[in-house]
């Protein structure tokens, strides 16, 4: 918004100062000239706002699967319960995360760290997954003139038998 609104008040300014020494016109009526530019643009940006409230639903807009990999497999750990661990819980800043462990097709493996706010677990018995949805507004001209501020929301499917840690390290050796 700010790269719009730049270039056009140094237009003006442009236009201002050609008009004031060249063309020999009063302030007054550049003055009238500047105020009346101002009003139209805030008619614009209550217009543009306006297109905002049409309908400014948010739903999921698309939506990708990721298998998920196990970071340990019949892990014991001091609580005595064995399974495998697909998710490793952490604070960061007092922030809980979850992280995940994910095949990249002839790669390897990536690995990606998500806001616990943003994620829900689910236990079922399929092979373990994540579905991760991307939220946004459902009105296309709303998401080109808008950013997208919303976050994606992240469902893990992992089997009730898996363990969620949080003293985890991975060693590649």
């Amino acid at each position: 918004m700010i790269f719009l609104i730049c270039p056009i008040i140094a237009i003006m300014a442009v236009i201002v100062y050609d008009l004031v020494k060249w063309r020999g016109l009063d302030v007054e009526t550049v003055l009238k000239s500047i105020l009346w530019g101002l009003v139209s643009l805030v008619v614009a940006l209550g217009i543009w706002l306006g297109v905002a409230c049409l309908n400014p639903r948010v739903d999921v807009v698309s939506t990708e699967t990721c298998e998920i990999s196990a970071l340990a497999d019949n892990a014991r750990y001091s609580n005595c319960v064995s399974g495998s661990v697909f998710l490793v819980q952490s604070r960061v800043n007092e922030t809980l995360k979850y992280s995940y462990m994910y095949e990249v097709d002839g790669k390897g493996f990536g690995f990606n760290e998500v806001t616990a706010s943003q994620c829900y677990i689910n236990y079922s018995t399929d092979s373990p997954y994540v579905r991760i949805d991307h939220y946004d507004y459902t009105n296309g001209f709303l998401r080109w003139l808008f950013p997208n501020i919303y976050a994606d929301e992240y469902i893990f499917h992992i089997p009730e038998t898996a363990q969620v840690i949080d003293d985890f390290t991975i060693d590649f050796n």
